[in-house]
């Protein structure tokens, strides 16, 4: 890290400044100057290059003020955030990790999750570009750990913040935000309100001429979509000695997505002295709910002044999605000489579909620190899901009177998905030079899936 701290009128014989870091801290040389001191500059590395991972020290950090969590795991080293994805060198398939804890969900609770962590409140975050054996396969992507701060003086601390932006016809987003901490001797409390609400209007035209053939097309599209999200946090942490602390944390998260979309296409294709026309009407309307929710216990044991800890995690998380489509489409096709004898004809369909899922995780690990140079990490782990999902297709066949929906079989379905995992593993690293690491490990795992579909 590196910052500049300016002390204007200050007369005095002894200056001395001091700067935090999340890891180290320095003390700059005592100034002895009477009168004023005009400068004193303060450099502390704000990147760390490790032999597995980059470490980026945010705590204190006055580039971080104003800004969230993805903003800072944005400029991380190698990391790369697209519309729909999270990368490390540009790998899909990216975890995130907040205090030791995996964050499940697609891109949109991780970007969410992200947002929703100011970035006064990180310590440190962690980029992986390749998990060691002490990770599941699924993070072969890179991880991504976030360690966040904990209150440092008893008392009361709060914050509140609000962010709005406006594309004038195009939309609008707002998205309010406010925390609440509490620390008195060995009880820490802390808790975070979040809120999304935008809407997006897009219009796209297109016309595509083929001067040799003579095709022409033209089509159109308008969508309007509208979103409303939402999270809770609720934490309380218990220093039951100088070295052991118990913890507690409840999650809750929501989210409501609306789309409309309208869209029309025509072409016409010469046929000899005549033209083939078609047209196409279309309407399509969904409405999809993603409410879910977590709840996490730990125990942390700091084994001694060297950064050795033994750590014991509980997790349970469940989410659930639903969503409700309905679209419909028209056309028309003929020859323009003759248009009152085009064929025309339409479709009117219905999908829902939705997913429950339920996770259970508990793990034990343990990292000692022989020295500064040489560290063992060990632990097991036990992993718990199921997973059930369900689709069903229906079209109004408007043959019979009245017409009546009717379902579309081979498009519908339901599975239930069991999956279970123990594992264990252990690493040793030794640091022969400055700059020269050796990491070698080895983990176990065993696996249990039991896919069912109907």
């Amino acid at each position: 890290m590196r910052f500049l701290l300016l002390l204007a009128s200050a007369s005095a014989t002894t200056v001395a400044v001091r700067a935090q870091t999340a890891d180290t801290t320095q003390q700059a040389d005592t100034v002895m100057k009477t009168g004023t001191v005009e400068e004193v500059r303060i450099t502390a590395r704000n990147i760390v290059r490790k032999a597995d991972r980059f470490v980026v020290n945010v705590e204190n950090n006055p580039t971080a003020i104003g800004k969230n969590g993805l903003e800072m795991v944005a400029v991380s080293p190698g990391v790369w955030v697209g519309e729909d994805y999270l990368s490390i060198n540009g790998r899909r398939g990216t975890r995130l990790m907040i205090d030791d804890r995996m964050v499940e969900g697609d891109f949109d609770e991780l970007k969410r999750r992200l947002q929703a962590i100011r970035a006064e409140d990180i310590r440190r975050i962690e980029v992986i570009p390749m998990s060691g054996a002490d990770h599941d396969a699924n993070t072969s992507a890179g991880i991504i750990a976030i360690y966040l701060r904990r209150q440092r003086d008893d008392g009361f601390e709060g914050n509140v913040s609000t962010r709005y932006s406006n594309s004038g016809r195009y939309g609008y987003s707002l998205s309010p935000s406010a925390g609440l901490n509490y620390r008195r001797g060995p009880l820490s409390l802390y808790s975070s309100v979040n809120g999304w609400h935008g809407r997006g209007l897009y219009t796209v035209d297109g016309v595509a001429e083929y001067v040799a053939s003579g095709v022409r097309n033209f089509s159109d599209s308008q969508s309007d979509h509208d979103y409303r999200d939402g999270n809770a946090r609720l934490g309380a942490i218990y220093d039951l000695a100088a070295s052991h602390s118990i913890g507690m944390e409840g999650y809750l998260k929501t989210h409501n997505d609306d789309s409309r979309v309208s869209s029309r296409s025509d072409n016409r294709t010469p046929v000899g002295a005549d033209t083939h026309f078609t047209d196409n009407r279309s309407s399509y309307r969904s409405h999809a709910r993603y409410p879910g929710g977590s709840m996490t216990a730990n125990y942390i044991w700091q084994l001694d002044t060297l950064g050795s800890v033994f750590k014991v995690i509980g997790s349970w998380n469940s989410h659930s999605s639903t969503s409700d489509v309905r679209s419909h489409n028209k056309y028309l096709r003929g020859m323009l000489s003759n248009p009152a004898a085009a064929m025309s004809g339409d479709s009117l369909y219905a999908n829902t579909s939705g997913v429950d899922y339920n996770m259970f995780n508990v793990t034990a690990d343990l990292d000692y620190k022989f020295d500064d140079k040489n560290s063992f990490k060990a632990g097991t782990k036990f992993y718990n899901s199921r997973m059930f999902s369900d689709q069903f297709y229906e079209g109004l066949d408007s043959r019979v009177d009245p017409a009546e929906w009717r379902p579309v079989g081979r498009l519908n379905f339901s599975n239930d998905y069991v999956e279970r995992i123990a594992a264990a593993y252990a690493i040793l690293t030794t640091t022969l030079w400055e700059k020269i690491d050796v990491v070698s490990g080895l983990r176990g795992e065993q696996t249990f899936f039991r896919p069912r579909t109907v």
